[in-house]
């Protein structure tokens, strides 16, 4: 009977310990970070950081117009959203893909900028 016992513990213990290792979290958490969240994009926060982060207004700005583009402020930007050249530009299908030689953006800051213009590119 004790031998029994035992057993049996160290099978509920074990259980125990193996399911204690083990945790389920809902896809929102998990995915929480992988996510691309589009639907409060402004140009301070989030269009600007990404031009600067892929080095667009290093090379487009008030004092290195590069191809003759400005893109250093939200009114110079905006031109170049208006004539439609910087979305076609970053999602490479105009004759200058953007940012040149390099690869494409990523798809969710292409994403956030298309969501920006798209709700009429507004200077917040």
């Amino acid at each position: 009977m004790h031998c029994h016992l035992k057993k049996f513990a160290i099978i509920v213990c074990s259980t125990l310990l193996f399911l204690s290792s083990c945790t389920y979290d809902n896809e929102v958490d998990l995915y929480k970070s992988n996510a691309c969240d589009i639907s409060d994009v402004s140009y301070m926060n989030d269009v600007q950081a990404i031009f600067n982060n892929y080095g667009c207004t290093s090379c487009h700005n008030n004092l290195n117009t590069q191809g003759g583009v400005n893109m250093e402020g939200y009114d110079q930007t905006k031109i170049w959203i208006d004539n439609g050249r910087l979305l076609r530009s970053i999602k490479h299908l105009d004759a200058s893909p953007m940012p040149k030689d390099q690869p494409k953006m990523d798809s969710c800051s292409i994403n956030k900028i298309e969501a920006w213009i798209t709700n009429g590119a507004p200077n917040n």
